[in-house]
């Protein structure tokens, strides 16, 4: 049995402070009742700095944050120079962890490089001779167990 937000709150007998908003009322067998909004709700952004990403690509140059200095002065920041600052944040901390890691290699003291994995990819797919069941590009790293 479907019912209206108005006639739920006609049954409680009161009026609302507030308009009614666009709800569907759904009384069900077991004495629950179910209010489902009408409205539709917009597509939320696939990551929490797609809003920035978008207005970046958008209107590179329009302000974004501005900040009054003690000398009177507008320190100003565009959507293009946030998002740069963003990005430069984030990765920071990706930076300094892959550094860590890359010290504590043996030999050579850095991790492998793209070029360093193609070629030993070239050289499984070509060697005719290569046998073996573990193949490690890991500059003798040994990982201790988390």
């Amino acid at each position: 049995m479907k019912a209206d937000f108005k006639d739920l709150a006609s049954a409680r007998g009161f009026e609302p402070l507030f308009p009614a908003p666009d709800v569907e009322m759904i009384r069900r067998g077991d004495g629950a009742i179910l209010l489902r909004s009408r409205a539709t709700l917009p597509p939320y952004p696939g990551a929490i700095g797609h809003d920035l990403l978008h207005w970046a690509k958008a209107a590179p140059d329009r302000l974004f944050l501005a900040q009054r200095r003690a000398d009177g002065a507008w320190r100003k920041l565009t959507f293009r120079e946030t998002l740069e600052n963003v990005c430069a944040i984030s990765q920071a901390p990706l930076d300094a962890a892959q550094k860590s890691l890359g010290e504590s290699v043996p030999f050579p003291r850095r991790l492998s490089l793209p070029d360093e994995y193609a070629a030993l990819m070239r050289q499984i797919v070509e060697n005719p001779m290569l046998n073996g069941e573990t193949i490690r590009l890991d500059g003798a790293l040994r990982m201790a167990p988390g």
